[in-house]
């Protein structure tokens, strides 16, 4: 449970530490059956929005899960729908080929 209480707590979010938020997995894997959890994240994208941050999902495993998470304005994501685990190796000779330094959900479709 989120907590928050008083003028002070709400001041001390606009000076949240990074600039990004994460959709976990399980959340991501549940808003197709779930609407609680569509709901839970279509908030936590709008209140990155808010704040200036990026709402980054995890776990994404099919196009369905893109289309939906750009409805809900989650613009960044990863998970085996863009590529499975790699190597570091791999994975930078991967990037160097096929991805921008930045992509959005929109443009992996």
């Amino acid at each position: 449970m989120i907590s928050v209480r008083g003028r002070h707590h709400c001041e001390a979010c606009g000076s949240f530490p990074g600039d990004a938020l994460k959709i976990e997995r399980p959340l991501v894997r549940q808003m197709q059956t779930d609407r609680a959890a569509c709901g839970m994240v279509g908030l936590i994208a709008a209140l990155a929005q808010k704040m200036n941050l990026k709402a980054i999902a995890e776990g994404i495993e099919s196009a369905r899960q893109v289309e939906r998470l750009l409805e809900l304005k989650c613009e960044y994501g990863q998970g085996y729908y863009f590529s499975q685990s790699r190597g570091a190796k791999t994975a930078l000779q991967f990037m160097g080929q096929h991805i921008a330094p930045t992509r959005t959900l929109e443009a992996a479709k």
